[in-house]
Parts: C-alpha cells; structure tokens; sequence
C-alpha cells in the first residue's frame, strides 16, 4: 500500500512539474526574469504590460486554442501531443505564432531587439523539433527549458554580468523536469537530454548572432 502511495505521489509530483515548466511558458518566464532584472529600470511600465501581454497572446493563448481546437477535431491524441506522427501541423502552427510575435515586436519597437532574436531563436527550436519528430521522439518540455538556460547564458555572457545562481538554478530546474517526463513515461533519458542541447543550442546561438549582427 506504502509504495502504491508513494508511487501516486511521485506521479503527480512529476504532473505538477511538467504543467509549471511547461514550454509554452518559457518565453514569460524569461521576460519576467529580465524585468526583475538589473535591466529592469531600462522598460517603462507601459512597455512590461504591453510585451507580456502580446508574449501571453502569441506564445501561450494562441497556441493553446490551436492546440485545444485540433484536440477536439480528434487530429491529436492528447493535449500533451505525445505521438509524435501527430505533432507536425500543430507544432508548424506554434512555429507560426512565435514569428508572428517577433515581428510585432520588432514592427512596433516594443522592446529591445536582442529580445526579438530570442524568439526567432525559440521559433528555430520548434522547426527542428516538426523536423526531428518525423524520425524520433524529442522532448519539446526540456527544449523549451534548455532555451530559456541558453538565453540566461548568452545574455550573462555578451552584457557581462553575473547570472550564475539563476542559471544554476535553471539547469537545475531541467533536471527535475528530465525526471518527471521520465517518470511519466513520456521520454526517455536521452530524448530529454536531446531536447535540452536543442532548446539550449537554438537560443544560444541567436543571442551570439545578434552579437555579431550589432
């Protein structure tokens, strides 16, 4: 009875953890980081609410209705999109909103440029995920967490200040996350590792571009 209990309790354990890091949330995550920032003073109030918001819409709002929409079309079998064969058009879709919304920002200059490259950067990460699902399973929840590590990285590496801790802590984050999808018996050790090398290679990448543009 005790291990039954337990086991229940690990299970949702890794429910709970898999909904809180869940990619969709990344980008937020990473916005709220900055504006709690030393960077903070630098974005007007008006400037927080209006790109967390449109953030909101094109990375979390937008994909979810998309996502609830082909679920009650039946074109996927759970929210989670755990099938892989089934991940192409709705994961193109999210691909679509995360474009979408860099080109807002960039339109209407509402917040720095180097933000707009990160989510080209995300948007990179899920055409490689629609890519490599066609011949494997890859997690897209450690590559959104392995993202938002490779934008803390790069970020603390071209403006030079100390984000040691809150990397560390991300990375931590991952490992725990790599658990719970691993518990729940959506991916295996190396398919959360893969994820995460992609999300964090991706974003990575777009922020030592953007160096390299400026």
């Amino acid at each position: 009875v005790t291990q039954k209990v337990l086991k229940k309790m690990e299970t949702r354990f890794a429910e709970l953890i898999s909904r809180i890091l869940h990619p969709f949330y990344m980008p937020i995550y990473g916005l709220l980081i900055l504006y709690n920032s030393a960077f903070s003073t630098i974005f007007s109030g008006y400037e927080k609410i209006t790109s967390l918001l449109i953030l909101f819409l094109f990375t979390i709002l937008f994909p979810a209705l998309i996502i609830l929409r082909f679920r009650k079309k039946r074109k996927i079998s759970d929210f989670n999109i755990s099938n892989r064969k089934e991940r192409f058009i709705p994961f193109l879709c999210v691909f679509c909103c995360y474009v979408l919304c860099a080109v807002v920002f960039i339109r209407f200059h509402l917040i720095p440029s180097f933000l707009s490259v990160f989510l080209l950067g995300s948007a990179v990460s899920i055409l490689f995920l629609i890519l490599i699902s066609f011949v494997w399973k890859i997690s897209a929840h450690l590559t959104g967490i392995g993202g938002l590590c490779g934008t803390i990285f790069g970020t603390c590496l071209w403006l030079n200040i100390n984000t040691l801790n809150l990397f560390v802590l991300c990375v931590l984050l991952a490992g725990v996350l790599a658990y719970a999808r691993i518990t729940l018996q959506q991916h295996s050790l190396a398919q959360t590792i893969s994820g995460f090398l992609l999300g964090f290679t991706c974003l990575f990448l777009s922020n030592l571009f953007f160096v390299w543009a400026k």
